[in-house]
């Protein structure tokens, strides 16, 4: 998709830069309100705005509606705080299930 974008290198690594520290946000955001939430239905509920954010980027892309690079990059920004809560309640889970013996 990004090569039918035509996405150059320098707002493709800008665009990520800028997408680390919203993930960063993202993280904080997590350990102030979400700590004690249930992870079974936070991993659910940013597995699907992921799905719900990325497929109108997508299907822009796709059918030739909109193909601008920025708009491309956008989505990236829009995904990295459901992905930041979802990538810390995963590592929650893993840490939580492994026992003495893992370690």
């Amino acid at each position: 998709m990004r090569h039918w974008c035509e996405v150059q290198n320098l707002p493709r690594q800008m665009f990520g830069l800028a997408g680390r520290g919203i993930f960063a946000v993202g993280l904080a955001l997590t350990r102030a309100y979400l700590i004690n939430a249930n992870w079974r239905t936070s991993i659910a509920a940013t597995t699907l705005a992921t799905i719900v954010i990325d497929v109108p980027f997508t299907a822009c892309a796709v059918f030739d509606i909109i193909r601008s690079q920025y708009f491309l990059l956008g989505e990236e920004f829009l995904v990295e705080i459901p992905a930041a809560v979802q990538f810390l309640m995963t590592t929650f889970v893993v840490v939580e299930a492994a026992d003495e013996e893992n370690v």
